[in-house]
This record gives structure tokens, sequence and C-alpha cells, in this order.
């Protein structure tokens, strides 16, 4: 019985976390000091998880991604950066925020923004003093009242302040915009897709920024790291991986075992269950975990997904965010 134990699989899951933290022990992902690698894996855990179906992808793939933001010193958590899926093949995508952060960092650039432009809204833009000036205002020119904006996107700008005190500033209409997304491999069609459709206004403003960017008083290391289009890479840079273990695909179709350990057959980290007990005395509502399972609930995760230690604080407190959201958020979140 234990020889037949023996030669089963770990779960995906299971595998990825082990991989993961062999690679951050390793080093491998050149992790900046600014970037906490237990939040880093915590972040990719989660996006591992997510309904992206990242799990689906091959682990080189995975793992490039990963290096790819970690070397920009960028968290896979759908703010700073997104590891998206092509086919089984996963990219990795920073966001605007991710784009700020990069630009921020070179030390040269001490703000960089951008916005979009709503129907009803106009943007004036005109050169005063060897420095492009700009206007953002309603049609009739009155200020732009920020919690009654909306409508169909005409545009985009971004803005940087260098650190000299020169401004920079990039306008782009939606045709110019429209160009360059349907200049992607995944956006040929007339109508945007995936994530173009479902966040289109974010997508605006980091094609904006992307093309400000190329002007900015950054290293070229830092231009080629966030300018390099998203598409589906050629995987040069493979992750090696045993030959006796099928990839995470493969894992996932052979079916729904019980992870075990190779050489004691035992039973390994077991999910928490739906009903798994919270210690509500000991979550501590301000920590960061606390705030990962408010936000896991709102994306529609699994309890069962924690991705901490089972009965750890960490975990305790993540469940806790996760049941609050549950509680007191609209929807089953199950």
């Amino acid at each position: 019985m234990n020889q037949v134990a023996n030669t089963q699989q770990p779960a995906p899951l299971v595998q990825f976390k082990r991989d993961l933290q062999r690679s951050i022990d390793a080093g491998e992902f050149a992790l900046p000091s600014t970037v906490d690698p237990n939040a880093f894996r915590n972040a990719a855990i989660i996006a591992f998880q997510g309904d992206g179906g990242i799990y689906q992808c091959t682990p080189e793939s995975i793992f490039k991604a990963l290096r790819v933001l970690a070397g920009a010193g960028l968290m896979p958590d759908g703010r700073e950066a997104a590891i998206v899926k092509y086919g089984t093949t996963a990219t990795a995508m920073p966001m605007v925020a991710g784009l700020i952060k990069v630009a921020r960092n070179s030390g040269k650039v001490t703000a960089l923004w951008a916005d979009v432009v709503y129907e009803g809204e106009t943007l004036d833009t005109w050169i005063e003093d060897g420095e492009p000036r700009f206007s953002h205002s309603t049609a009739d020119g009155k200020r732009i009242d920020a919690m009654d904006r909306g409508g169909e996107v005409r545009g985009a700008f971004a803005v940087a302040k260098m650190k000299d005190g020169t401004i920079d500033f990039q306008p782009m209409s939606k045709s110019e915009i429209e160009k360059r997304r349907r200049a992607s491999a995944t956006q040929k069609g007339e109508k945007p897709t995936g994530i173009w459709a479902q966040w289109y206004e974010e997508m605006a403003k980091k094609t904006v920024i992307r093309n400000l960017a190329k002007r900015l008083p950054m290293s070229t290391e830092d231009i080629d790291r966030i300018m390099k289009e998203q598409e589906p890479p050629e995987l040069r840079d493979v992750t090696p991986e045993r030959e006796d273990r099928p990839n995470l695909a493969q894992q996932i179709a052979s079916g729904p075992e019980e992870p075990h350990d190779a050489v004691t057959g035992e039973v390994l980290d077991a999910e928490p269950a739906q009903d798994a007990d919270l210690d509500e005395s000991k979550v501590d509502p301000f920590s960061d975990e606390y705030t990962e399972g408010v936000k896991a609930h709102s994306a529609g995760m699994k309890e069962k997904m924690n991705p901490h230690e089972p009965g750890s604080e960490q975990w305790n407190n993540w469940l806790g965010g996760f049941r609050f959201a549950l509680d007191n958020v609209k929807g089953d979140g199950q």
C-alpha cells in the first residue's frame, strides 16, 4: 500500500509551494531589499490559485514570469503586476502601479501618473515657456467632479515630473490607444477581449504610460524591463524540471488524489476545511494577511485557498479577513 502511495505525485499547489520556496531560498528571484520575500511568496501562491488558470500553465513559464517581476521589484498581486495565461504559457504583465513604481525607483522621476478622458470631458494642451501644459476639464471648462465620471473613453494622458522639476506630458486619442491594442497578437479584433474588456481604463492608462516612459530619464535596463510587449514568449530561459514529474496541467488531469510524501507516504499539506476552526480572539484586523483574506473573498476565491501554513498566525489572520468579508459583503463568495 505504501509502495503505491510513494509513486503518487504531490498535488499541483503542494509542488508549486515547494518549488517556489526552494527558488526563493536559493536567491533565484533576485528580490530587491524593498520587496519582502514572504509577501512575494504569498502573492505568487494567491496568483497561482486564482481564477486566471495560471495553474494550467507550464512550470517553466510560471517561474520565468515570477523572475521577471522579481527582477523589477514588482509584486504579482494584481495591482503592481499580474501573471497572465496565454494558452499554457504564463507571462508577466506590469500594471499601471507597477510601471509607476519602476519609474520612481529609478531616482530620476519624482512623480508619474495617468488618467483617462471620458465623454463630456476635454483635454487641452499647449506649450508655455518651452514646457508642455495641459488642462483636463469638463466640456464647458469647469472642474471635473471625481465622484461623477464615466461613460465612453475618449483618450488618455500621462504626466511625469522629473527630479529637476521639468514636466513631460503624453496625450493619446482613443484611436491611437486602439491601434496599440490591436497590435497585440491577442487583440486583433475590433472589440477588446480579456483584460482589455474587463479593465479598459486601466489598460488605456498603462498604454499611455508606456509611451511616455520611452522618453523618461531611466536606465536602459529599466526601460527594457517595462517596455517589452506582453506577448506569449518563446521560452528559452527554462527552469529545470525533474524528468519523472509531469507538468502542473498533467498533474491536475491525473485526478484528485490526496498528496503524499514521496518517501514516507504520509499525506501532505491538507487544505483546511471550509469549517476550519478560527480563533477570533487572535485575529489582527490590521495585519497584511487579514487584508489579503478580505481581498481573496472579493476576488471570488475559496476559503480553502488560504496560502499560509494551517494553524499559523498568518493563516488565522487571513481566515479572519475572509470570514469578515463573507459575513459583511453581499454574495456568498464561495
